[in-house]
């Protein structure tokens, strides 16, 4: 080993204790590109071993061992070092938690919703006119839609011996069957995992709905005028 590597070597060791391991691996890996021996390599796996970079301190170790083989150090920090590689043992685990179920269930102590917005400004007479008119529209266009499809979806059916085949129709009947078997998925499959009565996560009958959460007097007076 040379005085340049000897004095990288000093230096990376300070960067060490100073706990700045991240400069220490740079300047050795800067020197390893010129010069490959024992020391570099030992020192690399120290480094990167302190980094919690296990695998590469084995591969390290194990290219130190090639030139000292009699290294019994060496050997039993290569086996360390494979060995926490293994067990990943540089990854974060939280701490084991068990959740009370009383604590799960209460009812929130304050809204977390932010401040309900200003009450908007009534409508006038054209535009209740629009939104009724768009309304109007809305419902007979979805009673017509609904009936074409449950008058598709039952008489053409969604499926063949095995499969569906929406696929292998044309896109405006495709989406017909599409919408068919959303319909059924909706009607047979879709069932509340809570028994019948009980609301949901189990909350108590009655509680106020934080602000904000519900609608304005003047929402509700613009939608069903």
């Amino acid at each position: 080993m040379n005085t340049v590597t000897t004095a990288i070597c000093a230096e990376a060791r300070r960067a060490l204790e100073n706990r700045n391991v991240t400069a220490a691996i740079a300047m050795l890996e800067a020197e390893l590109n010129g010069q490959a021996d024992a020391t570099l390599h030992s020192a690399l796996a120290v480094s990167y071993f302190q980094n919690e970079q296990y695998e590469l301190a084995a591969e390290h170790y194990a290219a130190a061992l090639k030139f000292e083989p009699q290294n019994s150090d060496w050997r039993d920090m290569l086996a360390v070092a494979q060995a926490n590689a293994m067990a990943a043992v540089h990854v974060f685990v939280p701490e084991l938690h068990y959740f009370d179920r009383e604590q799960l269930l209460a009812p929130p102590e304050k809204p977390t919703l932010p401040a309900p917005l200003l009450s908007p400004a009534y409508p006038g007479l054209s535009t209740r006119f629009r939104i009724a008119l768009g309304n109007g529209l809305g419902v007979l266009i979805t009673v017509g839609m609904h009936a074409a499809t449950q008058l598709w979806g039952r008489f053409v059916g969604y499926r063949d011996a095995i499969w569906t085949n929406w696929y292998l129709r044309p896109m405006k009947l495709a989406i017909l069957t599409l919408a068919y078997m959303r319909d059924q998925l909706n009607a047979h499959n879709l069932k509340s995992s809570y028994p019948t009565g009980t609301l949901t996560a189990f909350q108590a009958e009655g509680l106020p709905p934080p602000p904000g959460t519900t609608p304005s007097n003047a929402l509700l007076r613009m939608q069903h005028s």
